[in-house]
């Protein structure tokens, strides 16, 4: 063989390789892109995006995050980490809740009657003090059913009973690292009783 041709036969091998490789990556970051954390509803998944970073609150039960003042602390938290440079959307167990108060809220209005009025649609739901997030009952009924643990299809929020979890999209990689440090940082000053943070995801 002419060293011509060897030249051009290598050259050929490098470039089925580099084609190999390049629809071999295509491959892996489409998977990526379509990945979806188990049990996330659609909705939330295509709130937060494919690689959110993750915020994960340790040590404090699940039933002190959605009871007073804990609640009210977690809310301030959720608002605080939105409004950060570099987030383009966050969801916790707040926004969470807020969401299942909005769908029961729209429920009881669309079936209350004269005969079924809206207090006993309220009690049904476990509402004993309104329709607000401040109702630890109906968080708790929300979030837990009638088990001690945190309902599985909410295990995406709620892995076990001492751990919560909030999703942050983020408005551009590059911001990954700064937000990482402010999500520990807020988490810090949050004042929830006996929690502490991890950031993983991204």
């Amino acid at each position: 063989m002419n060293p011509g041709a060897r030249r051009r036969r290598a050259a050929a091998a490098i470039l089925c390789v580099a084609i190999a490789a390049a629809i071999l990556i295509a491959s892996l970051s489409g998977a990526g892109s379509r990945a979806k954390i188990a049990g996330m509803p659609s909705n939330v998944a295509s709130l937060v995006g494919p690689s959110p970073l993750i915020l994960s609150l340790h040590g404090a039960s699940v039933l002190e995050l959605l009871a007073p003042p804990g609640v009210d602390q977690l809310a301030a938290l959720e608002q605080r980490i939105g409004r950060l440079a570099g987030v383009r959307a966050e969801y916790g167990p707040v926004a969470w809740l807020r969401s299942r108060i909005a769908a029961i809220s729209a429920a009881v209005a669309a079936h209350a009657t004269a005969s079924v009025p809206r207090a006993a649609l309220l009690d049904r739901y476990g509402a004993t003090g309104g329709l607000t997030i401040d109702d630890q009952t109906l968080a708790t009924n929300l979030a837990f059913g009638s088990g001690v643990d945190p309902l599985r299809s909410l295990a995406w929020l709620f892995p076990d009973g001492s751990t919560a979890r909030i999703y942050v999209r983020l408005a551009s990689a590059a911001a990954a690292r700064r937000v990482s440090a402010a999500l520990r940082t807020l988490a810090g000053q949050s004042g929830l009783p006996g929690a502490s943070a991890t950031v993983g995801g991204g």
